[in-house]
């Protein structure tokens, strides 16, 4: 099985800790096996969408990025994103994309 590290930046700790619970329902039942790291080791990030237009440092990297923005805005134009709140499946949904990316 994969391991994969997913890093989070500019979310909420509800939201953290919500998403952490659900990789930990999800592990054992995907190719990839999901934890938590630090977002300059993480292979892929979760980033809040307040985070986004003023060219910060992860926009600029390599690394695959799950833009998080509340259910009341317009979906931003990322090629992965999350509306929250959001549910297991769409989790799963997205990170698959990216596995597949």
């Amino acid at each position: 099985m994969q391991t994969q590290h997913l890093g989070f930046i500019g979310l909420e700790d509800d939201t953290i800790s919500a998403c952490l619970s659900m990789l930990k329902i999800m592990d054992g039942r995907s190719t990839v096996s999901w934890s938590q790291s630090a977002p300059e080791e993480a292979d892929v990030l979760m980033v809040s969408s307040q985070q986004c237009g003023s060219q910060q440092s992860w926009e600029k990297g390599d690394k695959p990025c799950i833009v998080v923005y509340p259910c009341s805005q317009a979906k931003p134009a990322f090629p992965f994103t999350l509306s929250h709140p959001f549910r297991i499946a769409q989790l799963i949904e997205v990170l698959d994309a990216v596995g597949k990316h």
